[in-house]
Formats: C-alpha cells, sequence, structure tokens
C-alpha cells in the first residue's frame, strides 16, 4: 500500500481526473487546502496510478 501525501496546502479531494481545477469546497463539502495546490497534487498522483494499473494489472 503507498500513501501519497503532499504538503503546502493540498485538500483531500482525490476524485477529479488531471487538468480539471480542484475545488476547495462543493455544496457542504470542505475538501481544504488551496485549489491550484490540491490540482497540482491530483497530477502527481493521477500519474501515479495510471503507472501502479499499467505495471500491476
Amino acid at each position: 500500500m503507498t500513501h501519497l501525501k503532499y504538503a503546502g496546502g493540498a485538500g483531500h479531494l482525490s476524485t477529479i481526473p488531471p487538468g480539471l481545477p480542484a475545488p476547495e469546497q462543493m455544496d457542504t463539502l470542505i475538501f481544504g487546502g488551496s485549489s491550484k495546490t490540491s490540482s497540482r497534487a491530483l497530477e502527481d498522483a493521477w500519474q501515479k496510478l495510471v503507472v501502479f494499473f499499467t505495471t500491476t494489472l
């Protein structure tokens, strides 16, 4: 199991595909972090997810 932790204000939203802005809040859900930092973290996590799937499946 791998735990990805991003410093510098990334929030907890992890379901947005890369290239889209990550919201800080959606309706009553608050994800925390800044949109810019979260978007960068999601981009990195998405790339690592693709590598994981292509090497293990």
